[in-house]
């Protein structure tokens, strides 16, 4: 969807944009534009960018959805806004209204690759459903029939059927708790958010350019705009090509050589159901980096629905970009965020045992841990006990109720 901006964006790049800039490697390009905006969360902006990146895939079912969590103020705007400044944005669905009907009722959704959304305190009955039905998939697609008004119907009124298509889309989000079956069909991306971060924060606020961060061997926030411009027309020579009903559709393709599956099968779970879709999102991202990395890979020629797309070849360094996001997919792979990590850490520093068990600790004890080693942020204890609650439904911890002192509980 072209607003005013992005279309006077665009026809800047095409005067100023210089594409000899880029790297070989178009990730370590989004890595540095990442380092330039944003201080650390670099694997969130490359995973979502890539995320985003699978609109240009025509396969539909290659869609990748991403969530940027984290509580308020911790980043998530400032890393979605790195994504966006790497990305042609006349390409997107931008929300001008961020409710259920106003996604249905914006026919620029059918014009755009990828959609990109606002943050919600919690998301919408009507928007779960519609979110879940446009997520991406051979046969998914969101159906509403509304009744209009129509002079010519005997009763004066009409159904009016609306059909919205799959494609990529990432939204902001507050809150923990999510639809299980939606959340299934996105790849959290939790905003690292620490002590160490906050003081470069700070730094940043009062305009630090090349602010080091303890535990970071970089500096962070610099100018990065002739890489964006660059990397905005670089994506521009990626072919799309019309859909039904108006759909504007990615018009390329990747092929995974059979290596990549067993390189990459070790980082699943595979005691887990819900890793077959996991699967599927990790080895997506892992064309979109082939994709765009188009003009250093070999490509072949395939058919889909009567058309002839090239198909760009995954190369190592494709699955190497994904995979170096590693800590960041735990939270996909196996549930595990930087903060469940270090309850975890909490947890084991000060459980002691008898002959048989470990003997657990109480929450108190934890936030102590993570007040004392810890720089992550420390959460209030009815959001470390729902964090608690999640480890013990993937069988992370367990929880002995009443069992501590004062009836307490043990973990």
């Amino acid at each position: 969807m072209a607003t005013e901006f992005s279309t006077l964006q665009k026809a800047a790049d095409e005067q100023q944009a210089d594409t000899s800039v880029l790297s070989e490697n178009k990730v370590a390009d989004l890595v540095r534009i990442a380092n330039g905006n944003v201080i650390g969360n670099q694997q969130q902006v490359v995973i979502g960018h890539l995320a985003l990146s699978t609109g240009w895939l025509y396969d539909l079912d290659t869609n990748v959805n991403t969530i940027l969590t984290g509580p308020s103020a911790a980043g998530k705007s400032e890393a979605q806004r790195a994504m966006r400044q790497a990305l042609p944005m006349e390409q997107a669905y931008q929300a001008s209204d961020s409710s259920s009907m106003g996604v249905l009722d914006d026919d620029s959704w059918d014009e755009a690759l990828f959609a990109v959304l606002d943050e919600w305190q919690k998301v919408p009955e009507r928007l779960t459903e519609i979110l879940k039905g446009v997520a991406g998939g051979p046969d998914d697609e969101y159906r509403y029939v509304r009744s209009v008004s129509d002079d010519d119907a005997a009763s004066g009124r009409s159904s009016h059927e609306i059909v919205k298509k799959p494609k990529p889309f990432q939204f902001l989000y507050a809150q923990h708790a999510l639809d299980h079956e939606l959340s299934t069909r996105l790849v959290f991306l939790p905003i690292d958010d620490d002590t160490h971060i906050r003081e470069a924060i700070i730094e940043k606020q009062g305009d630090a350019e090349h602010v080091s961060v303890a535990g970071y061997d970089k500096t962070f926030i610099f100018d990065t705009s002739e890489t964006e411009r660059a990397m905005r027309e670089h994506l521009r020579g990626l072919d799309t090509i019309p859909g039904e009903q108006d759909n504007v559709r990615g018009g390329v393709d990747a092929t995974l050589p059979p290596w990549i599956r067993k390189s990459v099968k070790p980082i699943f779970d595979r005691s887990r159901p819900e890793t077959n879709r996991v699967a599927g999102q990790v080895f997506n991202l892992i064309r979109a980096s082939a994709v765009v990395n188009y003009d250093e890979r070999d490509s072949v020629t395939v058919e889909m629905d009567g058309h002839e797309l090239d198909s760009y070849i995954a190369s190592p360094q494709d699955a190497a970009n994904v995979l170096s996001a590693r800590e960041t997919l735990l939270a996909k792979t196996h549930h595990l965020t930087e903060m469940k990590r270090e309850i975890l850490d909490a947890i084991r520093a000060n459980q002691h045992f008898d002959d048989s068990e470990g003997v657990g600790v109480t929450v108190d004890t934890i936030r102590s841990y993570l007040q004392d080693s810890s720089s992550v942020s420390v959460p209030r204890k009815e959001k470390l006990r729902e964090l608690l609650r999640e480890l013990s439904e993937h069988f992370y911890v367990s929880i002995h109720e009443r069992a501590g002192p004062n009836g307490a509980h043990l973990y």
